[in-house]
């Protein structure tokens, strides 16, 4: 809004717009940004006043920039000052559609400097002073980065505020009203939220922290996350947001993360725009950097940043089971990617959903739904998949092969029943998955709020390995016996990944038939685990999953003995 100083009520006010506009521009009267009965509108002829402290507001069903001139006359009439003014115009009343009469989790922000009271003055709310019920489960939480943990709302609702670009957690219910007995479902779907108040401003500055929460001195867990929330009520430039991060730590993961509450699954955004009252996930990766993202509509808000640029991914999954949307796991190739954690891997922030299928990888404990390997890739690498399920039964998945490096062989094994399928000659696979199923959970208002990293997932499946690994051969030919898959000699392999939390898989080469045995000791030699005590294998490699969920955080060392060969190598668990 726009207001004018009293000290210029000596003199008449003109505001017209010198083109074209679509928004409605009035003078707000008794300052309660609203349009009250009797409050001029602006049209193509402009509004003349005198004014005393007043304010102008507009309203739209658009987002963007509005161009008022602005003209002084004094008494005289003379014209003192003429002005083209650009004035933010802000969503109005931000609408949220639902399924059915469920509720949901949704990522929200506030670009006006009102209380949470106002903002969520059409939604139920609970768990707060002042909520609609101060009892009961809370719904609305923000995320607090020097803990890496959602924190519940319990204060009161209409003094409590949230700060520019901070953002928001809330449970949005069907129900309008559940102190009305005798409307089960008072409101229904689509919501709305309220709208009214002052915008933050037009520089805004939003602190960004990464804090070492468990003082290893890397960044680990759900560390270097941060919960943001778009300051401004339209959408703003992806690309602008990442810039602002990479300013503050350079090694700042590439993307954003949007939660879909439709679909009930997290996007990966490296491109385009986050809309306005919505807030998203970012993270940095240097332990303890620290920093403020600035921010200028004039400049975030540039048509021209929000262009969307096309991402390829050579390989792309698509994993799914029943009438569950799919979920997809991705391999991106880049001549400055890394096989370790690198800016442009994506990582799995679990879900909110109750029902739901996901496939991802990890890195240490750091889960992946994008994979980022070089392009100039000269070895094997071997990527265990994990499933993370609330269902049972047959599971699928599909998958396309776009751009592949001639020569390159992408292959998916299943070790529990020794298939490998050449992913260049089919497109699906179809198996039967029996992990742990969804918990029973007891019947509440509202589900536990999840923490976004799969290990903390409240009453939901756990995540466990599926058997599944991803190998891809960049061509590497290994002459002989090789060809056929035997080993000329005993193979020990590093283990993948490594680090890892909570396990990882050891490969091993047997030259000929014999029995083997492969044990894992800790740092002080002492035998944590056997994983292989004498049985005899054929010849080929194998691979053994590795679960290390039952020990401490470490260095492990594990050694393979075939006959009178004895090969070691060391491992990092990380939890």
């Amino acid at each position: 809004s726009i207001r004018i100083n009293s000290i210029f009520s000596d003199s008449t006010f003109i505001i017209s717009a010198p083109e074209s506009y679509v928004s409605e521009i009035y003078i707000d009267g008794d300052e309660n940004l609203k349009r009250d009965i009797g409050e001029s509108l602006l049209d193509q002829a402009g509004i003349t006043f005198v004014p005393s402290a007043t304010s102008f507001t507009i309203f739209s069903d658009s987002t963007g920039i509005e161009s008022v001139k602005l003209t002084i006359s004094t008494p005289s009439g003379s014209v003192r000052d003429t002005a083209i003014v650009d004035i933010a115009v802000y969503q109005s009343q931000p609408s949220y559609i639902g399924t059915a009469n469920q509720g949901g989790w949704y990522l929200l922000s506030n670009p006006l400097n009102t209380t949470l009271g106002t903002l969520f003055e059409n939604i139920w709310t609970q768990g707060a002073i002042n909520a609609d019920s101060e009892s009961g489960t809370p719904n609305i939480y923000t995320f607090n980065p020097d803990s890496a943990k959602y924190i519940a709302i319990t204060t009161d609702l209409d003094t409590t505020k949230v700060s520019a670009g901070e953002g928001i957690l809330a449970y949005i219910f069907p129900d309008d009203n559940y102190n009305d007995a005798n409307d089960p479902v008072n409101g229904g779907w689509p919501k709305t939220l309220s709208n009214y108040g002052n915008p933050f401003g037009e520089n805004i500055s939003v602190p960004i922290k990464n804090t070492d929460v468990d003082g290893n001195g890397v960044t680990s867990g759900s560390e270097g996350f941060q919960l943001m929330g778009n300051p401004y009520g339209f959408p703003v430039s992806v690309d602008s947001l990442v810039a602002e991060l990479v300013k503050i730590d350079p090694f700042a993961n590439r993307y954003v993360y949007r939660w879909d509450p439709i679909n009930k699954q997290y996007n990966l955004n490296f491109t385009g725009s986050v809309d306005a009252y919505e807030s998203f996930f970012v993270r940095t990766v240097q332990s303890g950097s620290t920093g403020n993202a600035t921010f200028d509509y004039n400049d975030v808000h540039s048509s021209a940043r929000l262009k969307e640029r096309e991402e390829v991914f050579p390989i792309e999954l698509e994993f799914y089971s029943g009438d569950l949307a799919p979920a997809s796991y991705s391999v991106r190739l880049d001549e400055d990617a890394s096989t370790d954690i690198d800016p442009m891997d994506g990582y799995y922030l679990g879900t909110f959903a109750t029902r739901f299928a996901n496939l991802y990888s990890s890195i240490g404990d750091q889960p992946l739904v994008l994979n980022n390997l070089p392009s100039g890739l000269n070895e094997i690498v071997e990527i265990p998949l994990s499933i993370h399920s609330s269902e049972i039964g047959e599971h699928s998945l599909s998958w396309q092969l776009n751009s592949v490096p001639e020569g390159w062989n992408i292959t998916l094994e299943n070790t529990s029943t020794n298939e490998v399928i050449d992913l260049s000659s089919d497109t699906e696979y179809s198996f039967n998955y029996q992990g742990e199923a969804r918990q029973k959970r007891k019947k509440t208002e509202t589900p536990d709020v999840l923490s976004f990293m799969p290990k903390n997932l409240k009453a939901k499946a756990k995540a466990v390995s599926s058997d599944l690994i991803l190998r891809i051969n960049p061509g590497i030919a290994t002459g002989g016996e090789n060809d056929l898959g035997l080993p000329t000699e005993v193979e020990l392999e590093q283990n993948y990944p490594n680090p890892f939390n909570p396990s990882s898989v050891i490969r091993f080469g047997v030259p000929e038939q014999a029995p083997v045995q492969l044990e894992v000791f800790d740092i002080l030699g002492r035998k944590v685990m056997s994983l292989l005590n004498g049985e005899v294998k054929q010849p080929g490699r194998y691979n053994i999953n590795f679960d290390g969920r039952a020990l401490a955080s470490g260095m492990y060392i594990y050694r393979l003995v075939i006959g009178d060969k004895v090969l070691t190598k060391k491992m990092t668990l990380i939890k």
